[in-house]
């Protein structure tokens, strides 16, 4: 008889809070479509653009040293007035991704505009264009936000990337140059803001469980896949041989549907209740057993097993992230707060108490526990 490996989450739905939204329901206008426009015709014709980037992460930005960083932004500045644009259109969602067929370039085109834009504001910062500097770092976490709303987890993943690249430079700008206590004020308000804005990490594994299952029917051939990758190319090895081994061992395209989805409801459970260290732990055990291979053929669906394995570690370290993501904005805020204090009284205060009300709404909670800051 072959051994369960996994029972669905009681009380956890998998259905997606968000509207479906259809690609070509997207209007011209919208937000998605000039995120889209943002990105179309950026191209980074010179090489050592990349390596000039690299350097920004622990040089100050120079004129004559980043020639062509310059370049570069000069000619992509109509694609960041899209980036600007798609942040204002008020109507953030990307279509719904449910298959590999209709999967679009949003993500790509969120980082790539996300990367120009933080290097834009260190360029303005330096002129002592801070409204300039800060609008872009905004424009930065209003494009992150945009693309993880109706997104799956490669979403959300650059979502938490670009943000963290928002705040480092905000911080960094804020280090190394005297920016006006207004301006600094209205960016930790902002910081505020986009932090309630965030899309919610249990939502995406939502999109992701529904866009996993749909690739079932890639894996069994029940469906074509787009591509020619490794793994879901129409003639993958890989892939023929699940097709042949699958039903000798007990998997079916419905079994690995329901243990995907009871796999996805665990990881909506812990997004939703980050605090539970030891559920989120009894459940990594299920795939870091230390068995050998052939102790799989034991399992209820093997197949299901082997592609939960490798889908589940990536959301695992996503819920991490989602903390650290969090953890940063709130400490920036706090940051934003005792700096503005010591500017005003001339001493550093006592307490993060001290920082409430004029600063601080209130001291914000520390993600990583069950405390404040």
């Amino acid at each position: 008889m072959r051994r369960d490996w996994v029972k669905p989450c009681p009380g956890i739905s998998l259905e997606p809070c968000r509207p479906f939204l259809h690609v070509e329901d997207v209007p011209p206008d919208g937000a998605a479509a000039l995120l889209l426009a943002a990105d179309s015709a950026i191209l980074i014709s010179r090489p050592t653009a990349y390596e000039e980037m690299h350097q920004l992460t622990t040089q100050r930005w120079s004129e004559a040293r980043f020639t062509n960083v310059t370049y570069t932004l000069e000619a992509c500045a109509t694609n960041l007035a899209f980036a600007a644009r798609a942040v204002a259109a008020g109507d953030g969602q990307m279509p719904t991704l449910t298959s590999f067929e209709d999967y679009p370039p949003y993500s790509s085109s969120a980082s790539r505009v996300g990367r120009l834009l933080t290097v834009r504001a260190l360029r303005r910062a330096a002129a002592g264009d801070y409204d300039g500097a800060f609008f872009d770092l905004e424009t930065t976490m209003g494009c992150a936000n945009l693309v993880s709303k109706g997104g799956v987890l490669v979403n959300g993943l650059i979502e938490m990337s670009l943000i963290q690249g928002a705040c480092e430079t905000m911080h960094r700008v804020m280090c190394t140059h005297v920016v006006p206590s207004p301006i600094m004020r209205q960016a930790g308000d902002d910081l505020a803001k986009w932090e309630l804005r965030i899309e919610p990490l249990a939502e995406i594994l939502r999109q992701e469980c529904r866009f996993a299952a749909s690739t079932v029917g890639v894996i069994y051939g029940e469906t074509n896949a787009c591509g020619s990758s490794w793994f879901y190319g129409a003639e993958s090895p890989l892939l023929q041989l699940v097709r042949a081994l699958g039903p000798l061992v007990g998997s079916t395209p419905r079994s690995t549907r329901r243990n995907i989805e009871s796999c996805y409801s665990h990881l909506i459970y812990f997004a939703e209740n980050p605090l539970d260290r030891k559920g989120r732990d009894a459940f990594r055990n299920t795939f870091d057993t230390g068995e050998p291979w052939s102790a799989l053929m034991l399992l209820e669906d093997p197949v299901g097993y082997v592609f939960a394995a490798n889908s589940i570690r990536t959301a695992d370290r996503a819920l991490d992230q989602s903390r650290v993501r969090t953890f940063n904005m709130r400490a920036l805020r706090v940051y934003i707060a005792v700096a503005l204090f010591e500017r005003a009284r001339g001493r550093l205060p006592d307490s993060l108490r001290d920082l409430v009300p004029e600063y601080l709404a209130t001291v914000p909670d520390d993600p990583f526990g069950r405390t404040k800051l």
